[in-house]
């Protein structure tokens, strides 16, 4: 796992939430963005709207589609699910395998020179070479 700051930077979900939760460090670091070039990916999208719209909060979906509808969002491509075939089959290797949801995220990320900005690491720490930024 990597450290890089110019990268572009893809957001968790859960600094999303972080950051309609209030969260102070998550809010600085928001608001810090707003000069850099943000991304997330179709995988983190879904995350969000599913808690959303299982949350029954309509005010948090319409939150979570303005926020959304401000980043770029990429999808899994034949590329990453490539990426990402490759990360698993070497994790299996060591009995260490992810959750696919990760898996993708970081797929997509590797693929597309991003860093992720996250504060579960632990999730991504098992991959070699993908960028990570914890806030």
């Amino acid at each position: 796992m990597e450290n890089v700051e110019n990268a572009m930077k893809f957001i968790d979900s859960d600094f999303v939430i972080s950051v309609f939760r209030g969260n102070k460090t998550a809010m600085h670091k928001y608001n810090e963005l707003k000069n850099e070039e943000t991304a997330t990916t179709a995988v983190n999208e879904f995350e969000l709207l599913y808690g959303a719209k299982r949350s029954g909060n309509h005010e948090f979906l319409i939150q979570h589609k303005k926020l959304l509808s401000e980043l770029r969002i990429f999808n899994l491509d034949s590329r990453a699910a490539e990426k990402a075939a490759e990360i698993q089959s070497e994790l299996a290797k060591t009995g260490s395998q992810i959750d696919v949801k990760d898996l993708f995220i970081a797929a997509i990320v590797m693929c597309n020179n991003g860093t992720l900005l996250t504060k579960n690491t632990k999730h991504f720490e098992r991959i070699h070479g993908i960028k990570v930024e914890k806030w």
